[in-house]
């Protein structure tokens, strides 16, 4: 038997012994991410799609992160914990580092700051725009169809992409002003602007709204993620 002190000699080096301060960064990260993401359970499947390099079903991302017993659950009610996807990546049975996992981190934390700037600079014309129209599908079908790519922007959305995207129960006539902005919250990409989007919101505002604000310049191209098959970009 090897004596305690040559085994400590001769043992390969643990990829965190090399840089003891990938896990704090790596821990900082998670905390981060679930402020910023109100701990979405949503937000966090993304995250670990982009990980795992192929979008997880729902149920595969509760199971990741220990959720029991939900059989009969909707799809994401709940909340998830720094502690359970902390544990979920920290205590993985694959041969994989902490470092692995740090630039999808930041690259989600990055797309949610984005995101919460540019909500916050869109709100009030976002919420005129939405009051103008009481709220109804079609409404956002057509205002759906200007924020997306190619080759579908200009294209009104049919019903059903409208209730997958907004998260309204099907043959909903109306969706709520929460369900709006967590749709266009979680759709946004860094690439989009305040400007580029507000240019788009313009042409669905009230007549007397757009005087107040000029001439609306013509919609120019954004990058928003609007095709329900695809978790974000990945």
């Amino acid at each position: 038997m090897t004596p305690p002190e040559k085994a400590a000699e001769t043992r390969s080096l643990d990829p965190e012994e090399t840089n003891p301060f990938t896990q704090i960064r790596l821990q900082a990260g998670i905390a981060d991410f679930h402020s910023l993401c109100e701990s979405s359970l949503e937000q966090v499947g993304l995250l670990l799609s982009e990980i795992a390099q192929y979008p997880l079903p729902p149920t595969v991302v509760k199971k990741i992160l220990g959720f029991e017993n939900d059989t009969d659950a909707q799809l994401f009610p709940e909340l998830f914990t720094t502690s359970q996807l902390s544990t979920a990546i920290l205590d993985s049975d694959d041969n994989i580092t902490p470092q692995w996992y740090i630039e999808p981190h930041e690259r989600h934390i990055q797309r949610l700051q984005h995101a919460t700037t540019v909500m916050n600079d869109i709100g009030p014309k976002l919420k005129t725009s939405y009051e103008s129209t009481d709220g109804g599908t079609a409404s956002a079908g057509l205002l759906l169809g200007e924020l997306a790519q190619e080759p579908d922007r200009g294209n009104p959305f049919p019903n059903g992409i409208i209730q997958l995207l907004l998260r309204t129960e099907k043959g909903a006539q109306n969706y709520s002003w929460s369900q709006l902005t967590a749709c266009l919250a979680r759709s946004l990409d860094v690439q989009d602007t305040t400007a580029s989007i507000s240019r788009i919101l313009e042409e669905f505002l009230p007549p007397t709204d757009q005087s107040e604000t000029g001439i609306p310049s013509p919609p120019q191209t954004v990058h928003l993620n609007m095709d329900p098959s695809r978790p974000e970009r990945i």
